[in-house]
């Protein structure tokens, strides 16, 4: 995720596209214009002549604008990624991935199949074909191999922003989205809390925690690396999304945001020259943010106290009433009893795992409890920590491969840093390392970078890493 430091018009057009006008954007609008009239006839008939019937029309407007331009599309996706829509096993973003893959390959039909190589088709590779043999332990294989599509949705988000951003402006206006969707979350987050004085995750559900994670270090060093009004408008966006974060009462989240924080301005410390500052003026900084951070944590608490009680009390509980007692529940406790029941499921089946995807469908089979505790703490849920979700459902080798697949997407974001061709070029591939951190880190503390939502985001930051690499090996003398 990054967004403009300084003008860089000699790369943009270095690295830009254009189309030669032809009768082709004509054919296409009358075509439309026929496709259209005849799907608002079947909406007509279908809905008995309603007005509702004209709803199809933007809804076909924006798939054709979708279809229009894969930036344009990748555009959607984003939004999307903000609209918590569940139908069946997929959400609103992973079921929009199929649109985004059209628009690629209408634009790019004459791409080469070498483009598609990357210094992460090996891990991509080999960690498809290890989750495979998983499938031989599925309790039920088609609704693990179903839920694989999260994968694909991973790869299509992934490979679009490879083809698609050639340029600087591409990524971000990318960016750009992604914060003001961040920001406007963050603020009906705030709405909510200040008016109810409960937690809630605004419009984007949980996943805005994650959200926000990553766009509260992407804004910090924007606001390092950026002057005057840009500044300005980036610190009232960290506020926002800074607020939104804390009021949602989400440990993990903070903890998370908090390392990647630490350790992207020891990055910064160690080596200032990216944030073009002396090594004592980026120590400075760093303990001005750090103050920054606890002035506003310590105002969101003032406004909505149960923020700071949160923090504090671990064992927060609330009570469940069931035909035969009433249950204490809490998260640690429930979190406990979920990763007992992963661990045994991995340790029933170390090598290949219990199915893909297969922890809900099969968790019943390894939890140790009373089925009235089951029922209440670990139906229906994930494993909560990706790296043990991903042993329990697909072993040691799917482990290893998983593992594999992260240490080569960081060490690429950190070679892209290392070997950026200029200053702007080392800035953007700093955020998009910065990113892939969070995403890393937060990875022990949840799980929902393995779908939904969260996959699609994952992939469209690995997309831009292998971006930023992609743009190097051009800009590089052969």
């Amino acid at each position: 995720m990054v967004v403009d430091f300084e003008e860089n018009q000699g790369m943009n057009a270095a690295h830009s596209f254009s189309a030669a006008p032809d009768q082709r954007e004509f054919r296409l609008a009358v075509l439309s214009g026929i496709a259209l009239s005849l799907l608002f006839a079947v909406a007509q008939v279908l809905g008995n002549g309603t007005p509702a019937a004209l709803l199809i029309l933007p809804v076909v407007a924006l798939l054709l604008l979708a279809l229009s331009s894969p930036e344009l599309a990748l555009v959607g996706l984003t939004l999307f990624l903000f609209i918590d829509l569940h139908l069946s096993l997929y959400v609103g973003a992973v079921l929009f991935t199929p649109i985004v893959a059209l628009a690629v390959i209408l634009h790019h039909r004459d791409f080469a199949w070498n483009e598609l190589s990357t210094p992460l088709s090996k891990p991509l590779l080999l960690f498809g074909l290890a989750v495979l043999p998983s499938l031989f332990n599925a309790l039920n294989p088609v609704s693990s191999i179903a839920k694989m599509y999260n994968l694909v949705a991973f790869l299509i988000a992934m490979y679009a922003v490879l083809l698609t951003f050639r340029t600087f402006d591409a990524m971000r206006r990318m960016a750009l989205v992604f914060l003001v969707m961040t920001a406007i979350t963050g603020t009906d987050v705030i709405r909510v809390a200040l008016a109810t004085g409960l937690r809630d995750y605004g419009f984007a559900g949980v996943m805005f925690v994650d959200y926000a994670g990553i766009a509260v270090n992407v804004v910090a060093l924007m606001v390092l690396f950026t002057k005057g009004w840009r500044r300005v408008a980036l610190l009232i966006l960290g506020t926002l999304i800074g607020m939104g974060l804390i009021l949602t009462q989400t440990r993990n989240a903070w903890i998370a945001t908090g390392v990647t924080l630490a350790v992207t301005l020891g990055l910064l410390i160690r080596d200032p020259l990216v944030a073009g500052v002396t090594r004592k003026r980026m120590v400075i900084i760093a303990a001005v943010c750090i103050a920054a951070i606890a002035i506003l944590a310590a105002g969101t608490i003032a406004l909505n106290p149960s923020v700071g009680e949160r923090a504090t009390d671990i064992t927060e509980a609330n009570t469940v009433e069931t035909p035969d007692a009433l249950i204490i529940r809490n998260t640690l406790l429930t979190r406990m009893i979920i990763w007992d029941t992963a661990l045994n499921a991995f340790l029933a089946h170390p090598f290949i795992g219990i199915g893909m995807y297969g922890f809900i469908d099969a968790s019943y089979m390894y939890c140790r409890f009373p089925t009235m505790l089951y029922e209440i703490y670990v139906r229906g849920n994930s494993a909560h920590i990706a790296y043990l979700g991903v042993a329990a459902e697909s072993g040691l080798i799917g482990l290893t491969a998983f593992l594999f697949l992260l240490v080569s997407t960081l060490r690429l974001a950190a070679r892209n840093v290392r070997r950026a061709l200029s200053q702007q070029e080392q800035r953007y591939a700093l955020l998009s390392f910065t990113a892939m951190i969070y995403c890393t880190l937060s990875m022990f503390l949840t799980d929902a970078w393995m779908f939904g939502q969260g996959i699609v985001l994952f992939g469209i930051v690995v997309g831009l890493i292998l971006a930023q690499h992609r743009h190097q090996q051009q800009g590089s003398p052969a």
